[in-house]
């Protein structure tokens, strides 16, 4: 193992991220296409959005529920 590398793992873990910056093109998604692409990744994954998911994403993306209180009612509900 090469010295770079291992003080490039070391930073991995030692600061919970990579160890440089990455740049790349930020994407703005329209409400409708940032709902696909979160039901896409679920799908991957087996799994589908609810109704009651899609409203809370609609609260959030409206500014009526922050990202932490919607974390908190999800963590509440298992």
């Amino acid at each position: 193992m090469t010295e770079r590398y291992k003080n490039s793992l070391k930073q991995l873990i030692t600061r919970g991220g990579i160890p440089f910056g990455v740049k790349g093109r930020r994407v703005i998604y329209t409400p409708a296409e940032a709902i696909r692409e979160i039901d896409a990744t679920l799908k991957m994954e087996g799994m589908s959005l609810t109704q009651d998911d899609l409203d809370m994403l609609k609260e959030i993306r409206s500014g009526k529920l922050t990202t932490d209180e919607a974390r908190q009612k999800i963590l509440s509900e298992v």
